[in-house]
């Protein structure tokens, strides 16, 4: 099954639209009404809707975690700091998407670059 993605409220719109012009299926918070939830929300979102939570966002290191810990399942997460330049990033996500089958990210949080 193809991986399908949820970018949170701040992810940069350039990688969503180069993402979108590989033909990946993401979407945004706020396309689906949840701009306003916190970010275990968002996480629990993406999750319900069987989806990998993109974001630059570093208090998902400590969410991840915790529900680690407590073995809370979630559909995973990609973090991408903001300072990656753009084209790098898609590329790194796209080749996530490629050569991982969507169980590889449950209740993972992976950190790209990818080196």
């Amino acid at each position: 099954m193809p991986i399908k993605f949820y970018a949170d409220n701040d992810f940069n719109g350039k990688i969503v639209n180069g993402l979108r012009d590989r033909g990946l299926d993401i979407i945004k918070a706020y396309e689906d009404n949840t701009s306003r939830l916190k970010d275990p929300a968002l996480l629990s979102r993406s999750t319900e809707l069987q989806r990998v939570l993109l974001t630059h966002d570093k208090h998902f290191f400590k969410i991840t975690a915790n529900m680690q810990k407590k073995r809370n399942y979630f559909h995973g997460v990609i973090f991408v700091p903001q300072v990656l330049p753009i084209g790098d990033a898609i590329r790194d996500i796209e080749l996530i998407a490629v050569v991982c089958d969507e169980a590889e990210l449950l209740n993972m949080l992976k950190y790209i670059p990818l080196k």
